[in-house]
């Protein structure tokens, strides 16, 4: 019987709580609604004052005119300014009276709903009868206490634990980095500048070769537009030379750290060749947008071909950073293997964290060979192909 009652009594506890959320959430929707609209009927206001201001001197003296020749008064505006100020005074007021009425529409229907809550409580406990459990239920309720109050045990910090924790923090800092980190050093940085450096030259092309399509006349051909195939090629070559002499030459960098800590001397390297690798990637740029270029100018004009032309460009920027990660790669094994002395071994490692290379993956697995002899694939150092992150690494691992 008890248990029932308990139950009605919490039926009508919830119905209380619904309707002081539901009060409150109407309010504060009324407020999201009047701020906007309010700062809109400023804003509004606002710029009919500017318009007003300004009128000009003609303006003003038509409307003088007009108003002389009505017979209207002429006012003085000294004397109106008072009262135009005492309006507003009386605006300002009404404003601010208004809104601590809302507040306190809000504070009483709060109150009211929560009386309403209490007197709930206090029906259901005088049906429940006073000393009983149920009625002891009721009165922690009303005291804001919950009925299940079990205190939380003191729970030890487990030294276990603790200990664990500081000797995994040891095992972090003692940890040694790997080759594949080491070699990250160098070639995050490098990337994002080869990157950029090519963004920069095909922006540059890109505006070049706009330029031009509007300037051409209807008789011109698209070689006007493209222009001398081994002058662009230069440009691009120019381009990204050193960048991809920066990546050889960190690789260099890289071999020397990992033989030092082999006790062995790196080779002597002045500099690393990577002319036939700016060559490449220029060519691999600039043959297709060139090829593109003349095939849209061939068959659109006007806006259509500058639109295609853009377009072409863009897909090009939005490989830049594929780009400059395959060659600064290939450049910096190009200068870990210049800087291998011979009848040393060298490691194929495979990059986890690259896309799949089953070339490398053969290359791995074949163990170390001496520098120069290739490895199972015939490779003599990486990358296997343009998507190979594999790594030269001197030593046997």
């Amino acid at each position: 019987m008890q248990l029932e009652q308990l139950r009605a009594a919490r039926e009508r506890l919830l119905e209380a709580y619904a309707v002081v959320r539901r009060t409150v959430d109407e309010a504060t929707t009324e407020l999201a609604v009047a701020v906007p609209e309010a700062r809109l009927a400023a804003e509004s206001a606002g710029r009919r004052v500017e318009l007003d201001d300004d009128m000009s001197v003609d303006d003003i003296e038509a409307e003088l005119d007009t108003g002389r020749f009505a017979g209207l008064p002429l006012l003085d505006v000294g004397d109106d300014a008072a009262p135009e100020d005492e309006d507003e005074d009386e605006v300002e007021d009404a404003i601010d009276d208004d809104e601590p009425a809302v507040e306190e529409d809000i504070a009483d229907t709060s109150l009211g709903d929560t009386t309403l809550a209490e007197d709930v409580l206090d029906d259901a406990a005088a049906e429940a009868g006073e000393g009983g459990p149920v009625s002891d239920i009721f009165s922690r309720l009303r005291s804001g206490v919950p009925v299940d109050t079990a205190p939380e045990p003191d729970v030890e910090p487990d030294a276990a634990d603790s200990d664990a924790d500081l000797d995994q923090d040891d095992d972090d800092e003692d940890r040694e980095e790997t080759v594949l980190e080491r070699r990250d050093r160098y070639t995050v940085v490098l990337e994002r500048d080869l990157g950029r450096a090519l963004k920069r030259r095909l922006a540059d092309d890109e505006n070049d070769k706009l330029d031009l399509i509007r300037r051409r006349s209807p008789k011109d051909g698209a070689e006007v537009v493209v222009g001398d195939l081994a002058l662009h090629r230069e440009g691009f070559v120019d381009a990204v030379r050193d960048q991809l002499r920066a990546a050889g030459l960190a690789g260099t960098q890289f071999a020397a750290e990992v033989l030092s800590d082999q006790d062995q001397e790196p080779a002597a390297v002045d500099s690393v060749g990577i002319d036939d690798l700016a060559a490449e990637l220029a060519e691999s740029l600039v043959d297709p947008i060139r090829a593109k270029t003349v095939e849209l100018l061939d068959g659109s004009e006007g806006d259509d071909a500058l639109d295609g032309v853009r377009a072409c460009y863009r897909q090009w920027k939005g490989r830049a950073g594929e780009l400059a990660a395959q060659y600064v790669h290939t450049a910096f094994n190009r200068g870990v293997f210049a800087a291998v002395p011979e009848g040393t071994m060298v490691s194929w490692v495979v990059d986890d964290g690259a896309d799949p290379c089953p070339d490398g993956e053969d290359d791995a697995l074949g163990g170390a060979v001496v520098r120069g002899e290739g490895f199972p694939t015939g490779h003599l150092h990486p990358p296997a192909h343009p998507a190979c992150r594999c790594l030269l690494v001197p030593g046997v691992l």
